[in-house]
């Protein structure tokens, strides 16, 4: 089955997502991986995986199915993912901040 363009615009957007995350002070720790997709009445829908590098025991699957206009729910998932892992911590301590 060939990609339609609301499966490349999906793809597109999760590949330069990750790619800011990568070159961020995030240095690849992070990822949105597609889990699973499939098609409904002639629209894309698809399943995401955030994972950690570092903690892989936090890996989550994002509960719900995303179309390809849905994609910023997926940044703010992974937002909360990043907030509640332990890579801020560590990145004061070994960068000298402190916390307010």
């Amino acid at each position: 089955m060939s990609k339609n363009l609301q499966e490349r615009n999906m793809h597109k957007a999760i590949k330069k997502f990750n790619k800011s995350l990568k070159y961020d002070v995030f240095d690849g720790r992070f990822w949105v991986r597609e889990y699973k997709k499939s098609r409904y009445e002639g629209m894309s829908y698809f399943q995401f995986e955030l994972r950690d590098k570092e903690q892989p025991e936090r890996n989550y699957l994002i509960p719900g199915w995303f179309n390809s206009s849905e994609s910023w729910e997926v940044f703010e998932e992974m937002n909360n993912f990043i907030i509640t892992s332990n890579f801020w911590k560590i990145y004061r301590k070994n960068n000298n901040v402190e916390s307010n």
